[in-house]
């Protein structure tokens, strides 16, 4: 299954930091955050994950929602996304 049919909603995010919420469906929201903690190597999952990367911060909520501040255009955001769910197609 393609990971881009686990994402609910996408939404670009207001205010000075430019960056972008992704939102995972609930029924997939586990699988998808499970392989965002392996690729980080995240081992203490809490409510909420902070991560930088790359000049970027990720914020990672075990609701199923991402938070990735730093990127500016949507085209941008699909390219981390396809490098983190790179082999699961």
């Amino acid at each position: 299954m393609n990971y881009r049919s686990f994402i609910k909603k996408i939404e670009k995010l207001c205010g000075e930091k430019k960056g972008y919420m992704v939102l995972f469906k609930d029924d997939y929201s586990e699988a998808a955050l499970s392989r965002i903690y392996r690729v980080f190597g995240v081992s203490n999952v809490r409510p909420l994950v902070r991560v930088r990367r790359d000049g970027l911060e990720f914020n990672i909520f075990r609701t199923g929602k991402i938070i990735i501040k730093g990127v500016d255009k949507e085209s941008d955001l699909w390219s981390i996304l396809d490098d983190i769910y790179r082999d699961v197609d």
